[in-house]
């Protein structure tokens, strides 16, 4: 073993034994700092030191939670001569994964197993929690595989399946974490609470309710007592299944294992109740936690105006947002958004309107789900005017309206007769980029993916017109879904062939090697113009001399009748 400073011979030894001790002590004590200044004197008195020395600081550091300076002494320990051992490079992984700097923690390991050091459990485990902190569940599950691959010394135990199981949890590897948990008996692993717990909300992250309460009834079998989090992890899995009765029933059995339900179980309750439309529901518990010593927090009464926004009850929302300021609580985005919600469900644009003002005047930023919740409520009384003012809002307030928010925009156009400006209106949003219905790739394809019905028939329309009037006559593709990648029916073919043949008389072919997208040609796009015999034969055998589309009509031959064509299929369409 390699020392540094101090005397050769027999002291040697004895000193760095009792030098050693006294840092370990201090360990043990959590005083870290008395470790650090024990080892500063030794070194500058010149006292024996060597790598076991450092590692017992390194130690020292690591449990009073001071992972800069364990990774100080470690870098220290290297540039005098000593190579540091397992024991070292393991307390200050570990201290890094405690600290939460994963990446870190994760850099000091690598750096161990390129140094030819066989990892220990200990550093294996510490490894495997700082991907569980980094959301990197496949670095852990490898982590454990590669642990029990290296032999008994190696052999992952309850911490390591737990942080494996953690990881798979946090990034809703739902069925990752039950196999991890079904191998550890097989593995003569004790099964935990922690690691079920984890396993529990993978599920419940992963929306496989029935898995939730498959495992929390298991439980007796595993001979495991479930806590407050394996029932809150069971509920939180219902509620993201809207199973609104499942969710009460998990809180049913808690209460009979003489478990009180906190704050948390019942915000999952009211906003299980929320998603069934069970918005009396969402109220009674609400109006619960008081009897059951709870205090309602944002989040509570958020829930609960969600569950009034899902049952179109714009008064309750209204009297829950007073509630919420007569106990000091200050509604954000979400409280206003969802009151917001409730009256257009509730069909109350003009309260939609003036929410959004009263949340302004409190120096609250609305956001995109703000907006388009109020002009859905101004699309759904047919305020088409006024749903184009707040667009115009968005945008004077720093947001960018999204292809959806268009969408709800171009339905309060159509729903109230306005053919033409939903026309003008959709050319305009392709022309800033805020709606693309042409595929990036593909000339001459339509994308309709994300398009609602009446949009997408606007979309054709407005591609029809725009290539008349160009006399870009080409073959036209629409992508209307549901096609080789897809089961079913396409969901949009109905109405975009409604366009093409009620209101412009065009054969449209579907693609049966690929049913998701309908197919037209110039040659058909010809027929919509008057006179075409006569213009093809003034242009007679030049025709030939020139680049011609997919059916062999000249690009320009429409051009000279183009306008004429345009306001012959603009009167087509304009009386739909």
């Amino acid at each position: 073993m390699a020392t540094v400073g101090g005397a050769a011979g027999v002291a040697a030894p004895h000193a760095v034994k009792a030098l050693t001790k006294a840092l370990a002590a201090f360990g043990r004590n959590r005083q870290w700092e008395l470790a650090v200044d024990r080892l500063s004197t030794a070194v500058l008195g010149g006292e024996a030191v060597d790598a076991i020395v450092f590692s017992a600081a390194i130690g020292a550091c690591a449990r009073g939670h001071a992972p800069r300076a364990a990774l100080a002494l470690l870098r220290d320990a290297q540039a005098r001569g000593l190579r540091p051992g397992v024991d070292a490079f393991s307390a200050a992984v570990t201290g890094h994964e405690r600290a939460r700097s994963w990446a870190q923690a994760l850099a000091l390991f690598w750096e161990m197993c390129r140094s030819g050091l066989q990892p220990d459990i200990v550093s294996i485990n510490a490894a495997t929690s700082a991907c569980e902190k980094g959301h990197l569940w496949k670095e852990a599950v490898s982590l454990l595989r590669g642990s029990a691959a290296g032999g008994a010394q190696l052999r992952p135990d309850v911490v390591t399946y737990s942080a494996a199981i953690s990881a798979c949890e946090k990034a809703a590897a739902w069925a990752a974490a039950v196999a991890l948990f079904g191998e550890l008996r097989g593995a003569s692993v004790q099964e935990n609470v922690i690691a079920f717990n984890a396993t529990i909300s993978a599920c419940s992250r992963g929306q496989h309710w029935e898995r939730c309460l498959a495992l929390l009834s298991d439980a007796p079998r595993r001979a495991l007592r479930p806590d407050a989090v394996s029932f809150n992890a069971a509920a939180s899995g219902c509620e993201r299944g809207a199973r609104w009765a499942s969710a009460l029933a998990v809180e049913e059995e808690m209460r009979q294992q003489n478990i009180s339900p906190s704050i948390v179980t019942l915000n999952t309750l009211i906003s299980a109740c929320s998603k069934g439309s069970y918005w009396e529901l969402s109220l009674g518990l609400l109006g619960e936690m008081h009897g059951r010593r709870l205090e309602p927090d944002a989040i509570s009464f958020n829930c609960a105006i969600g569950a009034a926004e899902a049952g179109g009850q714009p008064q309750v929302a209204f009297g829950l947002l007073g509630r919420m300021r007569a106990r000091w609580l200050r509604p954000d985005a979400v409280s206003w958004t969802s009151a917001i919600g409730a009256c257009s469900s509730g069909h109350a644009w003009d309260s939609a309107v003036q929410l959004l003002s009263d949340l302004q005047s409190a120096e609250l930023r609305p956001n995109e789900l703000t907006y388009n919740a109020t002009i859905t409520a101004c699309e759904r009384a047919g305020i088409w005017d006024l749903t184009l003012a707040l667009l115009e809002g968005m945008s004077q307030a720093g947001l960018v309206p999204s292809q959806d928010t268009h969408f709800i925009v171009l339905s309060a156009l159509l729903g109230t007769g306005q053919a033409p400006r939903a026309l003008e209106f959709y050319r305009a949003a392709v022309e800033r980029g805020s709606v693309q219905p042409w595929h990036s790739e593909e000339p001459g394809v339509l994308d309709f993916h994300k398009f609602p019905a009446e949009a997408a028939k606007v979309a054709v329309r407005a591609a029809l017109l725009d290539a008349l009037a160009a006399g870009e006559l080409g073959r036209m593709t629409f992508v209307v879904g549901r096609g080789k990648h897809s089961e079913g029916d396409p969901v949009l073919r109905g109405a975009v062939q409604e366009v093409l043949r009620g209101e412009f008389g065009l054969e449209c072919r579907v693609d049966y090697s690929n049913p998701g997208r309908i197919h037209t040609t110039g040659k058909r796009l010809l027929r919509l113009l008057p006179e075409r015999p006569r213009v093809l034969r003034r242009r007679g055998a030049c025709a030939h001399a020139h680049a011609h589309t997919d059916d062999g009509a000249a690009p320009g031959a429409a051009a000279p009748l183009a306008e004429e064509g345009r306001r012959r299929a603009v009167a087509t369409a304009g009386t739909k």
